[in-house]
């Protein structure tokens, strides 16, 4: 009998189950990926670096371009204050100014350009620590896929076997009502029938576990009424031709999003030492600035209040400069950055 159980067993083993807990829409496993990587939290929180690398990025390129900043102040003065003229009176008045200035950054040591390299490999490890992030939910999904459809085949076996001992348990119940048989066989072939119905019951709980877990990594609302995966979605396909470990190494180099991440990491890292190295140099700026102002005196000066009009014309002056700044002694401040930027170059 024993024999025959075993013999039951592998024939169901090697041929392909067709179980179906629920008659819903199967799910491939392209699905599941495409499915899992829209929602997938993690997935999400890459995209959000990506997109804030690239705010980063047009912000450091615009910082080359001139600003523009425009001002406008009202103050009022009692005693003692100075007049259009800029000469100090004893009396009570009122000056309202705008102004408009504008500077560029001629030569900063080197620093907007090293800021810019960094920002630009910062960016490009982003999109791929965004394409990890979708990789890693793919051999995730896969594992817990296959997981779901080992356990399913595992059910159908269960359940083939189940019914294989209640056919041996009526044929023996059959044989003993007709004295062909002992009693001590009858019962054996119950137990056999009752650890089989444990085993069904064991096989379908890890099938629902297995199900619950790839629904969850899908981040589904809920687990129930998911779908079961379905066995035709996964193919085993042939490569092309079979390369040497040296050539797999060298591809995976190549084309791995975590290894090219931590190339353009380092990358950033040596514009970053250049960017601290830039505090030893000095920088110059051009700025510029129109400004003009009305007076009004309160007592004693009606005769020198020019209407509004004619004191913004008359009253407006331009400047244009350069501003040269040269590093001294920032207290070791530079020294101690261009230490810091060695040292990441180094973690990396």
């Amino acid at each position: 009998m024993m024999d025959i159980r075993k013999i039951a067993v592998i024939s169901l083993g090697i041929t392909s189950c067709c179980f179906s807990l629920v008659a819903q829409e199967k799910w491939s496993l392209s699905q599941c990926i495409d499915y899992a990587v829209q929602n997938n939290i993690q997935v999400k929180q890459k995209q959000l670096e990506k997109e804030n690398s690239e705010i980063r990025l047009n912000t450091t390129r615009m910082s080359r371009l001139p600003d523009l900043t425009g001002s406008a102040g009202q103050d009022f003065y009692f005693g003692r204050s100075p007049s259009r003229t800029g000469v100090y009176e004893d009396q009570s008045q009122s000056s309202t100014s705008f102004r408009i200035s504008s500077s560029l950054p001629v030569f900063t040591g080197f620093k907007i350009q090293s800021e810019i390299g960094s920002a630009r490999f910062d960016l490009k490890a982003a999109v791929e620590e965004l394409n990890k992030a979708k990789e890693d939910v793919a051999l995730n999904v896969t594992s817990y896929y296959l997981q779901a459809l080992f356990n399913k085949e595992i059910l159908c076996i269960a359940q083939k076997q189940l019914e294989i001992s209640r056919l041996q348990l009526k044929k023996i119940e059959k044989m003993v009502e007709q004295g062909r048989s002992s009693e001590a066989s009858l019962y054996e072939s119950r137990a056999l029938v009752a650890e089989d119905e444990m085993n069904v019951t064991q096989s379908e709980n890890n099938l629902l576990l297995s199900l619950v877990d790839l629904s969850q990594l899908l981040n589904l609302e809920k687990a129930e009424g998911f779908e079961e995966p379905d066995m035709n979605s996964v193919t085993l396909q042939q490569t092309a031709s079979l390369v040497s470990p040296k050539d797999a190494f060298k591809f995976s180099v190549e084309n791995r999003p975590g290894i090219k991440s931590a190339l353009y990491a380092l990358e950033s890292s040596r514009f970053g030492l250049k960017q601290a190295r830039s505090g030893y140099y000095p920088t110059l700026s051009f700025g510029a600035s129109y400004g003009t102002s009305y007076y009004h005196a309160y007592k004693g000066g009606d005769e020198n209040n020019w209407t509004f009009a004619e004191q913004m014309r008359n009253n407006g002056s331009e400047t244009l400069g350069f501003t040269l700044s040269v590093p001294l002694f920032n207290r070791l401040v530079t020294r101690n950055q261009v230490k810091q930027a060695r040292l990441q170059i180094r973690l990396q």
